[in-house]
């Protein structure tokens, strides 16, 4: 909403993430408390993370970062529903944020 209101510039691919969030949620529907990994939940929310975390450090809005930050904790709550501890969850999202955040500085430093 504050992005819509403000008229924050917010890069096409983030909606790109959220689509692949959107996605996972799908998947999850029959999934809820398997204590089991499902890739078709997993993969796209992971793989939201890594795209919105990307946007990062182009980002200087602060609605960018909101949505930046929405996009990592659904990704673990979809972890979570799926039955994936805290911590094992936690570190998966944060290994994903990781990749992204390497993959930009290495894309910058071929620049």
């Amino acid at each position: 909403m504050r992005a819509l209101r403000l008229d924050d510039p917010i890069p096409p691919r983030l909606s790109a993430a959220l689509g692949n969030l959107a996605g996972a949620t799908d998947a999850l529907a029959t999934r809820i408390g398997a204590v089991e990994d499902h890739p078709e939940v997993t993969a796209p929310a992971l793989e939201a993370v890594v795209s919105a975390t990307e946007l990062a450090p182009n980002g200087q809005s602060l609605s960018l970062s909101v949505l930046i930050a929405y996009t990592q904790a659904t990704a673990t709550d979809l972890l979570r529903a799926l039955g994936v501890d805290r911590d094992p969850g936690n570190e998966r999202v944060g290994q994903a944020a990781q990749t992204a955040t390497e993959r930009v500085t290495h894309e910058t430093v071929l620049r």
